[in-house]
């Protein structure tokens, strides 16, 4: 206390001094600094116009990697030197061009079509490929072009970037902003202060603190100069900073004589409860409210079976936070704050995708490393006893932590774990998500501590699931450079939603992209017309029926997921050993197999359903072979199959019925 009040000594005397030497100069400033301002906002136009491109840049660099997965479970280096053409010369345009053509050809081999003489003859030209060798190897060199076109697009995004001097022109902002601005608005600040201190308020504190130096301190009054100098600081000083729950105390005279605060800015405003807030909104001539509806809630410990009386859910005191309950009741005017700064490309762009509908602006690169996976499957190690732990977990981390624990967050769901983690790693730097809201780190390791037993099956699905999107929101967005997920990956896909995107997400964005995980490249797809679900391409009536049926679905859904036709089926087999180890279906997937719909996630282009539409040949032996390597491929992969009769006419109302079913069996 008495290095509090020491400070409050030093400060006002600081403040004298500066109000002392400042100079009044002429307004002229404020125009100088408005075509400062200006610049600056053309500049960062332009920059948030280079941060799109590079955010794209940044997507493509991962597709390109689970392109480069995929060519290399099917050894498409080694085809790719037989070849007669290096198209490596060409464009990203003609390349996606030679996709395109290629695609209708592979197609109609699969279907059996005729090939006339005059695209035999375009192919011969085009690909230097006889119809034998693209029955043969079609789908080889259509893997060869989806690389080469990711390749040449990247490297051309990558130029523009260079070409238009996006490191230059952050660099100039900053220039523009340490040089100009700042120097400038701190003259005009000062210039303000000095015009509307009250100097006699500044001598009255001053005076006041001397007198309570001359003070007893008493455990009635630990705090003199405190005490006598408060209501004449809040006068004096125009912007405060405090605790909701100390604004009622600081602020007595204000609520006794009934005076306002101009502006009450509550920051983290989701954290605060309604009774806390309640009391700001009688002192606030103005309120802002700051903070974000994503991220955890206040906890109010409060049972409501207990209250007696009822109000309506908006004002619920322990269902509504304070900024919940603003939005819900008075719909204020809201801004959403779009450029982030601290954290990873990567790291942030599973928030970007999963909570914030992809609005976010990323300025930061993404490292290698930044997202990473540790399966901590090897047993059944959590404990209950009055809460949820796991030892082993904690060994694990420690053994990847080592001695090297500067710059590093452990943190957990769970109030039992953090208390295993405190005597480690100190109450700093671990323990529940909730007390690390608003706090950032470098690296940040998130415990999650359920195996696979019963107490820990009946915690997820209970409705006190601690493992909630605000949760996992809050926990991914403390890592500033890496963010390392420790947990048993089959158990939390298996058994909660929520946590499986999240594995799911690092899985396509991690370092290592496990065998049997597919990413559509859906940049490619969306361009090319074959993909785009063109009715004129479907020629077969029940594959367009499928078709409507699908753009029906998705538009109610298009939030969730999108659809694809005619995709060959060796995107959706990556797992290199895998195909080795089968020789016979990894020729079947490179004899232009295609599946006839893919629906797929919007966030990360996952696949989750195959559908099939068998049609008069369905029944014949041949044809049940090749439907049940078919089956026995995507199986494997973990990828749900719906097959659907062509002898049925389905209605809407049933065809999405068995969409629904079929997801909901895979995700048990």
């Amino acid at each position: 206390m008495k290095e509090l009040e020491q400070t409050v000594e030093k400060q006002v005397k600081t403040l004298q001094s500066h109000i002392n030497n400042t100079q009044v100069e002429e307004n002229e400033n404020i125009e100088v600094l408005l075509k400062i301002i200006e610049e600056i906002n053309e500049e960062e136009r332009k920059l948030n116009e280079l941060i799109d491109k590079r955010n794209e840049l940044q997507e493509l660099e991962n597709q390109l990697r689970h392109v480069e997965k995929t060519s290399n479970a099917y050894h498409v280096n080694q085809y790719s030197q037989s070849l007669k053409v290096n198209y490596h010369k060409f464009s990203s345009e003609e390349l996606r061009r030679k996709i395109e053509q290629l695609s209708k050809i592979l197609i109609m081999l699969e279907q059996n079509k005729k090939i006339s003489i005059w695209q035999r003859f375009l192919l011969v030209c085009r690909f230097r490929k006889k119809i034998r060798e693209l029955e043969e190897e079609g789908i080889l060199l259509h893997l060869l072009l989806e690389e080469e076109y990711l390749t040449n697009l990247v490297q051309e995004r990558r130029n523009i970037l260079e070409q238009e001097n996006f490191e230059q022109r952050k660099a100039n902002i900053k220039r523009l902003y340490l040089e100009k601005y700042i120097p400038i608005s701190r003259k005009i600040l000062s210039r303000v202060i000095k015009q509307n201190i009250n100097t006699d308020n500044l001598k009255e504190v001053l005076s006041k603190i001397e007198l309570g130096k001359e003070q007893e301190v008493t455990k009635e009054n630990k705090t003199p100069i405190l005490k006598c100098t408060k209501d004449n600081l809040l006068q004096l000083y125009s912007v405060v900073l405090t605790t909701v729950d100390s604004v009622i105390s600081n602020y007595w005279s204000y609520f006794n004589e009934e005076k306002k605060v101009d502006y009450i800015i509550i920051d983290e405003a989701s954290q605060c409860d309604i009774m806390s807030a309640l009391p700001l909104l009688y002192l606030a001539e103005n309120i802002i409210v700051v903070g974000d509806i994503k991220q955890l809630s206040a906890i109010t410990n409060l049972d409501e079976s207990k209250l007696e009386n009822e109000v309506r859910d908006e004002y619920s005191y322990t269902k509504e936070n304070f900024l919940s309950s603003i939005e819900k009741t008075i719909h204020p005017t809201s801004k959403m704050l779009l450029e982030h700064y601290r954290c990873d490309y990567s790291i942030i762009n599973y928030c970007n995708k999963f909570f914030y509908d992809n609005k976010l602006k990323v300025y930061n690169d993404t490292k290698k490393g930044a997202m990473v996976l540790i399966n901590d499957d090897k047993g059944k190690y959590v404990e209950v006893d009055n809460g949820y732990q796991n030892q082993r977990e904690i060994k694990c981390i420690n053994e990847q932590i080592e001695q090297n624990r500067t710059g590093k967050f452990v943190i957990t769901p769970f109030k039992k774990q953090a208390e295993l983690l405190k005597p480690i790693y100190g109450k700093e730097k671990s323990g529940t998500i909730h007390t690390f809201q608003g706090k950032g780190e470098k690296e940040v390791y998130f415990s999650a501590v359920l195996n696979e037993t019963k107490p820990c099956i009946n915690h997820l699905n209970s409705s006190k699931n601690l493992f909630t999107k605000e949760l996992i929101n809050v926990a991914v967005s403390r890592a500033k450079d890496k963010f390392i997920l420790v947990a048993d990956i089959a158990f939390f896909k298996k058994y909660d939603e929520n946590m499986r995107n999240l594995i799911e997400y690092i899985e396509v964005y991690g370092d290592k992209i496990p065998d049997k995980t597919v990413c559509i490249f859906d940049y490619l797809y969306r361009q090319i017309p074959m993909y785009k679900q063109v009715i004129p391409n479907i020629d077969n009536p029940y594959e367009e029926k499928i078709y409507h049926l699908l753009v029906s679905y998705i538009h109610k859904k298009e939030e969730k997921y999108k659809f694809i036709a005619k995709l060959p089926l060796a995107e959706f087999v990556t797992d290199k050993k895998y195909l080795e180890e089968n020789e016979k279906l990894k020729k079947f997937i490179l004899h232009n197999s295609h599946l006839d719909f893919a629906l797929y996630t919007q966030n990360i282009n996952k696949p989750v359903l195959a559908i099939e539409v068998d049609g008069k040949t369905h029944d014949l032996a041949e044809q049940k072979i090749r439907d049940g390597m078919k089956e026995e491929i995507l199986d494997y992969m973990g990828i749900p199959l719906l097959r659907i009769s062509s002898k049925v006419a389905w209605d809407v109302e049933d065809f999405e019925k068995m969409i629904e079913d079929k997801l909901q069996q895979n995700e048990k």
